[in-house]
């Protein structure tokens, strides 16, 4: 599947890669609306409150692609919301769940880090995934994320929203439990009301890390050591009154 200016139908995206008002294109239209969404209440600032978004801001038809989750330091994360077509597609009831919980173990470091990026910079996250059920049956999704403020102005929610890429066939998803693997990951971080660029690639999307590098401490001698043979003397006295 060609994921690089391909056309699809369903309420896809239609404008070729990388003509967009947001200076970047993504693949489902519903993943641009979510960001339109947040863009027009985010205006000026880095990343809107919470408590501005509303279901009717959102829109019925969009609402059910959504979710919310709320982070709790410490590199967790969880679904404070989750509208029914996630429920559908990974066959669970994600409020309450790790948001780690949708992903394959070998994407959820990646995905932890996308997360935390998002509400760090602040930056738009989007990624494209390739979900799995038991069974074996494979079908493309695309994620979004977008920064919001909680009432003590923390970056500490994410809103999202999750929609089917298909490749071949209009038909719908069947229900079925099923976990993700980051194909690729991209954020974007505001430039201007409507605008965006792309932060530098993260470690783990397409460039190698480069590593943990810790700075160890050289050892030097010491001048006035005990010597070989010399008795140490303890630094604690008998005393006689």
């Amino acid at each position: 599947m060609n994921y690089n200016g391909r056309r699809f139908k369903n309420g896809l995206s239609n404008m070729p890669h990388n003509e967009s008002e947001f200076g970047f294109d993504v693949e489902h239209s519903g993943t641009r609306q979510l960001i339109e969404y947040w863009s027009g209440l985010r205006g000026g600032r880095s990343a809107p409150f919470k408590s501005e978004v509303t279901a009717r801001g959102i829109g019925r038809h969009l609402a059910s692609n959504t979710f919310i989750l709320e982070s709790l330091g410490h590199g967790v994360h969880r679904f404070r919301l989750a509208g029914s077509f996630l429920h559908d597609i990974f066959g669970l009831e994600l409020r309450g769940m790790s948001a780690l919980s949708i992903m394959q173990k070998d994407s959820r470091a990646r995905y932890q880090s996308l997360i935390e990026e998002c509400l760090s910079a602040p930056a738009i996250g989007v990624t494209l995934c390739k979900a799995t059920t038991p069974n074996g049956t494979e079908s493309n999704l695309e994620i979004a994320l977008t920064p919001l403020r909680n009432d003590f102005d923390q970056l500490n929610r994410i809103l999202g929203s999750v929609h089917e890429v298909p490749a071949e066939t209009d038909q719908p998803m069947q229900s079925s439990p099923r976990q993700c693997q980051i194909l690729n990951a991209r954020t974007f971080v505001a430039t201007g009301p409507n605008q965006f660029q792309v932060s530098a690639p993260m470690p783990g999307f397409g460039e190698p890390g480069s590593g943990f590098d810790f700075e160890r401490p050289g050892l030097s001698a010491i001048e006035g050591g005990a010597q070989t043979g010399e008795r140490r003397r303890g630094h604690l006295k008998v005393v006689k009154e």
